[in-house]
């Protein structure tokens, strides 16, 4: 589930991870579909900032995504919320399907 902002902090174990769909629900009825987007934990008990997963959507109903690299940003908030947590941050960003 996501936060307010959009952000979410997840424990996930060592190994490869794809984010393969979405499904929204707003005012305007309920969208789903294909994202794709592969992503490594590199390391054991390592907090991986994995980037910033935009979707855009256009009134017909069709959707452009993109990775934005945050990082420095999206650590500062991290650290604000889990200053508990003194593991430094790696950076991994997420790499979405190339298309056909």
């Amino acid at each position: 589930m996501l936060r307010e902002d959009g952000s979410f902090y997840w424990h996930l174990p060592l190994g490869s991870y794809t984010i393969s769909g979405f499904q929204w629900t707003g005012r305007g009825g309920t969208r789903s579909g294909r994202i794709f987007a592969e992503f490594t934990i590199p390391e054991r008990k390592s907090i991986t900032f994995i980037g910033k997963l935009t979707l855009i959507f256009d009134r017909n109903y069709s959707s452009v995504m993109q990775i934005e690299d945050d990082f420095d940003q999206a650590i500062q908030e991290f650290k604000k919320k889990f200053p508990e947590i003194r593991d430094e941050p790696v950076k991994n960003l997420m790499k979405l399907e190339v298309p056909r």
